[in-house]
């Protein structure tokens, strides 16, 4: 019974090994399908510069996991990485711009005093510290 715990415990450390190499591969094969993807989706939406990096990364990632049996793992976190943050630059530089509903640049208007999300109006006060002990258990009176 200990060799065998003391086998599973030696090989233990292998397993998780090749276990995070194979989610690493796996992350990246996605990661150039989700790519390839947006670039496509997305056409003559995404400027230039930006284009140009982002294809840049992603033939490097394409060549680093090319030959299955001759990855460098190391390399391919880092290319991983580098992925990651081209996408998430892509998605600012096509989706940063965004209109508002009033058709400005940035985000919507406030809403007015007294709003909620749900419409209507909110029957509790803003600001509880400004008020009296006397206000704040007629307001609660009023709620309830």
């Amino acid at each position: 019974m200990e060799r065998i715990r003391a086998e599973a415990e030696a090989s233990w450390a292998d397993d998780e090994e090749a276990k995070e190499r194979l989610q690493l591969n796996y992350a990246a094969e996605c990661l150039v399908q989700q790519t390839e993807d947006n670039l496509a989706d997305l056409g003559d939406r995404v400027p230039e510069d930006v284009r140009i990096a982002v294809v840049s990364r992603l033939d490097g990632l394409r060549d680093a996991i090319a030959d299955p049996d001759n990855i460098d793992y190391i390399g391919l976190g880092e290319r991983v990485k580098d992925m990651r943050f081209e996408l998430m630059r892509l998605g600012q530089r096509v989706f940063g711009k965004q209109i508002a509903p009033d058709n400005r640049p940035g985000p919507a208007k406030p809403r007015p005093p007294g709003g909620v999300a749900g419409g209507g109006s909110a029957s509790w006060p803003q600001d509880e510290e400004a008020m009296g002990e006397e206000e704040v258990e007629q307001e609660m009176e009023e709620v309830i």
